[in-house]
């Protein structure tokens, strides 16, 4: 009973910062999510340390570089001062790289490759995808769709998790993730797709300009992608032998676990979204 009570009010918390991200000034969304991001580059470093030796240090001013490189930005009120700063953290971000690369000559250790490649992967696995969400933030002027995007995940989860819960007997990806089923997923697909439907007659989300089906397929394709992001994390946890990414969220570990669907979802929604609206209007 403890446990849950624990679970609710650090689940009521988390979704209370993210959610606050959409409607306050955008140096609140860019401080969060730089934050999220160095804690969840840490925790992905930790966790791989015990397979190679990664560069923490760079790696983690790496993903610093790369956040900031679109996190900055959006902060300026002027676009040559917005263009400066980008330019900025792009060289340092380079400049980064190199560093990692002449590092491991020196290091003598047994699989420079592993190593480089574990101190890299942050920057396009967690970095990356954290740039997207306040690139549409700030950039396109699409709160409200990122806003959707993780209602959608955060429906998806708890559907899926009901549904397998009451209904699961086949497991959807039994070598990485036994727990999660097929009649989850599939009970889980179909009430999300609904939710999504009526997201067309709320008038919060109408800035997104998406109708009924559009967002139906906006869904389809936040489901798939969140799925698979999901999966990848539970398969990097399993080949690291761990349970939980960290600890920062009592109840529900460390911040890749609670961010590992939006990995690949935010890219898929900032390009489906893109293409089905934006491109008709350029």
């Amino acid at each position: 009973m403890k446990t849950l009570i624990t679970r609710t009010i650090t689940g009521i918390i988390f979704i209370t910062l993210v959610i606050a991200a959409f409607f306050l000034p955008v140096w609140y969304a860019v401080l969060l999510f730089f934050i999220f991001t160095m804690v969840g580059t840490h925790e992905f470093l930790q966790m791989t340390s015990k397979k190679a030796a990664p560069h923490y240090g760079l790696s983690m001013s790496l993903a610093a570089a790369v956040y900031l490189m679109v996190g900055v930005p959006a902060l300026c009120s002027y676009d040559d001062t917005k263009l400066s700063w980008f330019i900025i953290f792009t060289a340092a971000a380079l400049l980064i790289v190199a560093a990692i690369f002449i590092c491991e000559l020196f290091r003598k250790k047994t699989d420079p490759i592993l190593n480089i490649s574990v101190a890299l992967l942050p920057v396009f696995w967690i970095a990356a995808p954290f740039d997207v969400i306040v690139f549409l933030t700030d950039f396109w002027q699409m709160p409200m769709l990122v806003l959707a995007l993780f209602i959608l995940i955060w429906a998806y989860d708890t559907f899926a998790y009901c549904g397998g819960s009451l209904f699961g007997k086949h497991p959807l990806f039994k070598r990485i993730s036994p727990k999660k089923s097929w009649e989850g997923a599939i009970i889980s697909l179909v009430l999300t797709s609904v939710l999504a439907f009526f997201f067309a007659k709320i008038p919060l989300f109408d800035e997104v300009g998406m109708n009924a089906m559009q967002w139906v397929v906006f869904a389809l394709v936040v489901i798939v992608a969140s799925t698979l992001g999901d999966l990848t994390e539970s398969l990097f946890k399993r080949s690291c032998g761990v349970k939980d990414s960290g600890k920062i969220l009592p109840g529900h570990g460390g911040a890749l676990d609670r961010f590992d669907s939006m990995f690949f979802a935010a890219p898929a929604a900032f390009v489906i979204w893109f293409f089905m609206i934006q491109y008709h209007n350029l």
